[in-house]
């Protein structure tokens, strides 16, 4: 091989490299549905980066960090790949409580939700479950506090 020849194979693996590395990013959130009023300055940050679990395989790896959400209070994460009003994608019901100040920090795994599935723009939502059961993938917007999209 010349060493042109290298240099072109190592530069289309340096290329393929970034690619596989790049996360998707949502660096704003807002306030939405009865947030609004109850915690009208919640922003955070979320980041989904592809990996494979050892026992559950391929997926994405979610870091969701909140800020001013309401001290002490139970939250819920839906996750929506882009283009889509269906949380049934994917709604755990995976929770987390928020300290104090109204900031938390949630590391989840999405088994089989790759970035690949939740295209460029997949969009989060943090509610408070209200225990309607039967309307489990029903995020109405009492129980709605806060909304990212990635941009």
């Amino acid at each position: 091989m010349s060493s042109k020849q290298f240099l072109g194979v190592a530069a289309a693996l340096a290329i393929a490299g970034v690619a596989l590395a790049a996360n998707t990013k949502i660096k704003v959130f807002t306030a939405a549905g009865t947030g609004t009023a109850l915690n009208a300055n919640v922003d955070g940050m979320a980041i989904f980066k592809d990996r494979t679990d050892p026992v559950f395989g391929p997926g994405s790896e979610l870091h969701l960090h909140m800020q001013d959400l309401q001290p002490g209070t139970t939250y819920n994460i839906a996750v929506f790949p882009t283009g889509s009003a269906d949380p049934d994608a994917y709604n755990g019901l995976d929770t987390f409580t928020t300290n104090a100040s109204g900031n938390a920090t949630i590391e989840l795994f999405l088994t089989g939700w790759g970035r690949a599935l939740l295209g460029p723009n997949p969009r989060v939502q943090v509610y408070v479950f209200d225990g309607d059961a039967e309307n489990l993938n029903v995020i109405s917007s009492s129980e709605l506090r806060a909304e990212g999209t990635a941009n």
